[in-house]
């Protein structure tokens, strides 16, 4: 998932940023999101690259939050689907799933034998 970010004022006297935060793909723009104080005395501050790097990496949980209270489309909402694979029922259906960034996946197995 790519994220833009917007540093809209630096407070030196706390040495803090006020930071908007969003998807790179979002329909709605950077500006009409809610900005957050960030303090910088936890972030990298080496260079502009490792900034940025360490500031998303610290405000990126509010993507999940901006997924979670933004309203879906109707053509958007996925069905569940369920049970053994079938690929020509899938053909035209809106379906979901969940990217936790990790690249741990769910392994099935049929049978488990102790």
């Amino acid at each position: 998932m790519k994220i833009i970010l917007k540093i809209d004022e630096y407070l030196p006297d706390r040495n803090a940023v006020v930071v908007k935060l969003c998807r790179l793909n979002s329909h709605i723009p950077i500006d009409d999101f809610g900005a957050k104080v960030v303090d910088c005395h936890d972030l990298n501050m080496f260079d502009n690259e490792l900034f940025i790097e360490s500031l998303i990496g610290k405000m990126s949980y509010r993507i999940n939050e901006q997924d979670n209270n933004s309203e879906i489309l109707d053509e958007n909402k996925p069905e569940r689907v369920e049970g053994e694979l079938d690929i020509q029922s899938l053909v035209g259906k809106v379906v979901g799933g969940e990217f936790n960034g990790r690249k741990y996946k769910l392994l099935k197995t049929r049978r488990v034998e102790l």
